[in-house]
């Protein structure tokens, strides 16, 4: 065996002995949202802003005319409801006690994309399309460069698993970033539970390898 297929056997080893493994983002360590729609005292539905969450960050270009809600400016939304009836499609799409939404509604030029400051694998997630049916559109990016384009078909108020990693597994899922816009009857979008998996980075060892395959071919 060649002195590069070996390094090259060691290097893989050792990625594959860095583990990845699969998390959840559930929402449900947020603190409880105090932020009251014009309805929550019948509907129990409280919302806040959200920026960032266990190392994701949650960001938009919408932006509201009206100064009540301007904390919601550039930013998901996260809510709860406690009390009341519940409203519309919110009901469906919350497994425990929090979940995010769009709080602008869901059209492209709002621009709501999660990205991590890493690349990761979107696994799975749960998303609901609130008031309307729609098509939602979710895209992959990594580094600024599309990789991959997953739609789906929502029916409202219908909470739906996305199954993202069987259609596009392994390094084809390698992102740094997703938009999730809907198109059509766009409307407010829910999502809860990410499952995403960190890829790690190459360890100190496989590094050490590509340096000293590097200085067999400079001493030949």
């Amino acid at each position: 065996m060649k002195i590069e297929d070996t390094m090259k056997t060691l290097i893989a080893t050792t990625l594959l002995a860095t583990s990845a493994h699969a998390e959840l983002c559930t929402f449900e360590n947020l603190p409880a949202p105090t932020f009251a729609e014009y309805n929550t005292p019948q509907t129990g539905f409280w919302i806040d802003p959200l920026g960032s969450y266990q190392g994701f960050n949650f960001t938009s270009s919408a932006q509201g005319s009206n100064n009540q809600y301007s904390i919601f400016d550039n930013k998901w939304a996260y809510y709860d409801l406690v009390g009341g009836p519940g409203w519309g499609g919110y009901d469906e799409a919350i497994i425990g006690d929090r979940a995010i939404f769009t709080p602008w509604g869901s059209d492209s030029f709002y621009n709501y994309r999660i990205n991590r400051n890493e690349l990761w694998r979107l696994n799975s997630l749960e998303i609901t399309s609130v008031w309307n049916t729609m098509t939602v559109v979710i895209e992959g990016y990594r580094y600024g460069e599309g990789v991959f384009t997953y739609t789906a078909q929502l029916n409202q108020a219908q909470r739906v698993k996305l199954n993202i990693a069987a259609a596009y597994p392994g390094p084809l899922n390698n992102i740094t970033e997703i938009k999730v816009y809907g198109t059509g009857a766009a409307t407010h979008l829910a999502i809860d539970n990410i499952d995403y998996t960190v890829v790690p980075a190459p360890s100190a060892l496989a590094l050490i390898g590509v340096a000293g395959m590097i200085g067999v071919r400079r001493r030949r």
